[in-house]
């Protein structure tokens, strides 16, 4: 069974559309040590069509965390973007 309180200290972080787009920054937060918690990311495996209907996979970070996290995500998103131009 589940400790179903060891979850209530997340927050969403990030929606993905498709399991491709998380991987590198999942990977980048726990090398910081920072833990990451993905939900719905089975289902978009086995049916990813499902994805729209479901509201994609959903990335949770412990709270007290969260600053960090999203400064990472920023960085990672902006660099992605300007390689983009």
């Amino acid at each position: 069974m589940k400790d179903i309180n060891k979850y209530e200290n997340f927050t969403l972080l990030a929606i993905f559309s498709y399991p491709h787009e998380y991987f590198v920054l999942k990977s980048l937060l726990e090398a910081e040590g920072i833990e990451v918690i993905l939900k719905d990311d089975i289902t978009i495996y086995v049916d990813p069509l499902l994805s729209q209907a479901i509201g994609g996979i959903k990335m949770y970070v412990p709270i007290d965390k969260y600053k960090k996290a999203k400064k990472i995500f920023d960085e990672y998103f902006n660099e992605n973007k300007s390689q983009e131009s």
